[in-house]
């Protein structure tokens, strides 16, 4: 880094610290051309000696990389640079001579950093310059017009083009100027604008991207940009400063998630957490007596299981901390974590969008090396004016669907479809909770409704099935004790829910399998588990084992990860693959040479520096053979390189990395195969990608590549079929996040009982009853002849069970979906008692229709219904839980009956069924 930067370094951190990170990135990136994706970097593996060839293999000391391939020496045409083989007449960064780096804007050309203008511009004398309106390079470098005239398309003449102006530099030498967009001429010859001023309509103007505003207010004082949105010391106007403690967020300073509570007033305001401010416990000004702690909003004693009494004085607690995840109390009360960091498991650690924590103590912060144009692959590497930072590399262009960022001052690429902070263009940040889905701002699917705050014009992002504060509809609050539960306030939770939060109940809750409320209310699982069904925090079934390396905590399979294989923090050497939990060579490396870090993977049978054995070096002109070095190959080989000095022997018919052709390497995926040599795909995959990032896909379900190479899924979609679909969690959730959805096939994705998750294609009735019934049909599953019995539905184990028939037009949209050969029985409706005559009890639930059968009812407690009148079943030889029997085939629905004549019959626990509805019975 140049003394400069470095000197910058400082002022970049604390501009980093005082305002979260003065610039921001996308986290997905192309590489250039030439450069290959490794972790977080893009990495030249043709020449970088600690991943050389591939990524993570380093070359052994006193070896140099060349070409891909760790060697004694560079080749005659290159220069060995710190053990990288590198052509110093053409490379930036060892321009001339090893460590000479040209500047921005400069390439190397015959070992001389030279200025590339771009496309119309001429490099005169070392400066870009248009031959067409310059009139000390009019058509030619040197070229000078004569006092009084001008350069127009390249020739000297008497007057100035339409549109610009005559004017005199010092001198006395006359030009052509624009007057309307000239900086150095705005308005008026000779009016130079200030620095970060653009001339805009012939006046000097601070310009800023979409999503930002000019402060100061004033154009003419303007100096500086600032989001209206978020920006705390602007939030929606310049120069108005949120309170100490507060943020700005949709255009209104608010309290922070920590301290969400306000109170008081004026300049006397103050954000606080009610749930645990022993001085304003539940509500502003409540205080706890002495000796109390503020736990859930309450006065008490003594904390619940899962809370620390704090401060850890014995004689001082005031409130309860939940030390694993409190930033303010992380790991110990008082414990603070540093600003822009959070706490997990008791550790503070950065966010996954900024995961690399530079600086130390109070100074320490996080950010992204793969996108800060001040902290680029590493701490402090500041890029050169006019860079973007690109997956840890500074370059001068972005990759494919990305754009250079702020538009006005370029420093970071973002891909403005899919990032929140610049969604649909540079600057426009999405609202607080929204993501970016196809350029556009959206609720995610676990909170899918936007509502607006009272009193201003800031939006938010909520779940209106479950939220108190609007309970069906934006700002419908539910009565003090009340819940909200599938949109509607009620006193009570359904059966298998429980009220949460435990001390001031707002909404219901499954233990069993919510991730936020896993086995006790707020019993929240760390990132990245999910609630298996049972109340237990678990790994998903992609990555089910649990590892703590350090201070991260985090699920991965040991099976296949190369850096916690078979064991935790177990790393794989250089070039190996995790394979059932153990670090192997790949076949076309098998064989493992060095030791330590410099351990890597070889071919003893092609490598002619280890040849036969690590570290056996052939002679020169000597190849490597599967029994040695020897001056020829044996038949069904060929002697590679093609060029220069052949070393080794392959076998061009089944040689990934010779395949056809010596130094013929086939993609990522691939396999050599057939007569002559072809790299191929394994069967259902496609080659997807281009260069070095070319790899075998199955484009029917890689949301990378769905359908086709490039088709990226947006978030919250995956690849089903070769087309990208929203997956939710049942057809409820849909149809409140796309309310136009049409009746058809989804996909759901839903917990496993067993653990991680599963996804399932279901039909979605969408207009029945307002719509979002799941149907499921299974045909020839386990037999049921009763409520206690195990169904095909429960056993798939994603919460599904037979259907319960809410209303006649549930039966009709079933009826009609599927036909009588689903219903032999009547599904979900039962007695838990046996016997009894119910010949003059309506068949259908009392307290949603006003009459029914009180006795009867479906496995959740909810809303039932068969008919509307009284029938001549059940009528005396019914047996507990057993279902009703359909005995007229072909019947259909009328508005008193199912089907005709018998209808439906008790029948001793006879009537059993294996082709049923499932439904996750949530209407």
């Amino acid at each position: 880094m140049s003394l400069v930067l470095r000197r910058l370094a400082p002022l970049v951190s604390l501009c980093a610290v005082l305002l979260g990170g003065c610039f921001s990135g996308a986290q997905q990136f192309v590489c250039d051309s030439g450069r290959t994706q490794c972790g977080d970097l893009c990495l030249d593996l043709s020449s970088d000696p600690r991943n050389c060839g591939t990524c993570g293999k380093a070359c052994a000391a006193g070896s140099v990389c060349a070409a891909g391939q760790c060697v004694a020496d560079c080749p005659t045409t290159l220069t060995d640079c710190d053990g990288a083989c590198v052509d110093v007449t053409q490379d930036r960064a060892h321009c001339g001579a090893c460590g000479t780096a040209c500047d921005a804007g400069q390439i190397c050309e015959s070992s001389s950093c030279v200025l590339s203008c771009q496309d119309g511009l001429t490099n005169c004398d070392e400066s870009c310059r248009d031959l067409k309106s310059d009139e000390k390079n009019c058509g030619a470098c040197g070229a000078t017009c004569g006092d009084g005239s001008r350069c127009v398309n390249g020739a000297c003449t008497a007057t100035c083009a339409t549109g610009t102006t005559s004017c005199t530099a010092s001198g006395g030498v006359k030009y052509c100027a624009n007057l309307n967009i000239d900086g150095n001429n705005c308005g008026a010859c000779g009016n130079v604008c200030g620095a970060g001023q653009t001339c805009i309509n012939h006046a000097c103007q601070v310009t800023c991207s979409s999503g930002f505003a000019a402060c100061p207010a004033s154009p003419a004082t303007a100096t500086y940009c600032a989001n209206l949105t978020t920006d705390a010391n602007n939030c929606n106007a310049c120069g108005n400063k949120c309170p100490a403690g507060q943020q700005c967020s949709g255009s209104a300073c608010k309290c922070t998630t920590a301290k969400p509570d306000l109170c008081g007033t004026g300049a006397s305001a103050f954000c606080t957490n009610k749930s645990s401010d022993p001085g304003n416990c539940g509500a502003c000004g409540t205080s706890c007596d002495s000796g109390e702690v503020c736990l859930n909003g309450t006065c008490t004693t003594s904390c619940t299981s899962g809370y620390t009494q704090c401060p850890d004085a014995p004689a001082t607690p005031t409130y309860c901390a939940k030390t694993g995840t409190d930033d303010e109390n992380c790991g110990a009360c008082g414990n603070v974590c540093p600003q822009g960091q959070s706490c997990a498991s008791g550790s503070c650690v950065c966010p996954d969008a900024t995961p690399n924590l530079c600086g130390t103590g109070a100074a320490a912060f996080c950010t992204a090396f793969a996108s800060d144009v001040n902290h680029c692959g590493d701490c402090d590497t500041v890029c050169n004016s006019g860079e973007q930072c690109v997956a840890g590399h500074c370059t001068t262009t972005c990759g494919t669907d990305y754009t250079a960022c702020p538009l006005d001052a370029p420093t970071y690429c973002a891909k403005t479809t899919a990032d929140a902070n610049n969604c649909g263009a540079c600057g426009n940040a999405c609202p607080s909770g929204q993501a970016c889905v196809n350029s556009t701002c959206q609720c995610p699917s676990t909170t899918p409704d936007l509502c607006t705050n009272p009193g201003d014009s800031s939006t938010f992002c909520t779940a209106t099935g479950n939220d108190p504060n609007n309970c069906g509809t934006c700002g419908n609050a539910c009565d003090p004790g009340e819940l909200c539960i599938s949109g509607q306030c009620k006193t009570s939770c359904a059966s298998g829910f429980t009220a949460c939060p435990t001390a001031a109940p707002t909404y219901c809750a499954n233990l069993d399998s919510d991730a936020n409320n896993c086995g006790s209310c707020n019993g929240k699982c760390p990132s990245g588990q999910t609630c298996n069904g049972s109340g237990t925090c678990a790994c998903p079934a992609a990555t089910p084992d649990l590892c703590t390396v350090g201070a991260n905590t985090f699920c991965t399979a040991k099976q296949t990860d190369t850096q916690n294989c078979g064991t935790c923090g177990n790393v794989c050497s250089n070039g190996q693959q995790c394979v059932s939990g153990a670090c192997k060579c790949p076949a076309s490396k098998p064989d493992l040479c060095g030791s330590g870090s410099a351990t890597y993977c070889t071919s003893k049978t092609a490598d002619a520096s280890n040849c036969g054995a690590c570290g056996t070096t052939c002679s020169a002109g000597q190849m490597c053979t599967a029994t040695g070095c020897a001056a020829s190959c044996p038949t069904g080989y060929s002697a590679c390189p093609a060029t220069g000095v052949s070393n080794y022997c392959a076998k061009l018919t089944n040689d990934v990395n010779n395949c056809g052709a010596c130094g013929t390497v086939c993609k990522t995926g691939q396999s050599c195969t057939g007569a002559s040599g072809t790299c191929t795909c394994p069967s259902g995959q496609t080659l997807v990608g281009s260069g070095a990032g070319a790899h075998c896909a199955d484009t029917t379900t890689a949301p990378n590549n769905c359908g086709s190479s490039g088709n990226v899924c947006a978030g919250g979609q995956s690849c089903v079929n070769s087309t990208c679909q929203s997956v939710f969690t049942s057809c409820k959730e849909i149809l409140a996040a796309n309310p136009s959805a049409a009746s058809g096939n989804y996909t759901i994705r839903r917990p496993l009982t067993s653990g991680g998750t599963g996804s399932l294609a279901v039909y979605c009735e969408m207009s029945a009853d307002g719509g979002g019934y799941t149907y499921y049909p299974i045909s020839g599953g386990l037999s049921t002849c009763a409520y206690t019995d195990n169904n095909s539905c429960k056993a798939l184990g994603m919460g599904l069970d037979m259907v319960m028939p809410r209303t006649k037009a549930h039966w009709l949209s079933m009826f009609n979906k599927y036909g009588a050969g689903y219903f032999a029985t009547v599904p979900g409706v039962y007695r838990s008692t046996g016997s009894g005559a119910y010949t003059s009890c309506i068949m259908r639930d009392p307290a949603s229709y006003g009459s029914g059968c009180s006795d009867w009812r479906v496995g959740d407690g909810g809303k039932w219904w068969i008919r509307d009148s009284t029938h001549t079943e059940p009528n005396g030889d019914y047996t507990a839980n057993c279902w009703l029997g359909i005995t007229v085939a072909g019947y259909t629905i009328t508005a008193t009956t199912i089907g005709s004549g018998q209808g439906f019959n008790d029948a001793s626990c006879n009537e059993c069924t294996t082709s049923y509805i499932c439904s996750l019975n949530d209407k």
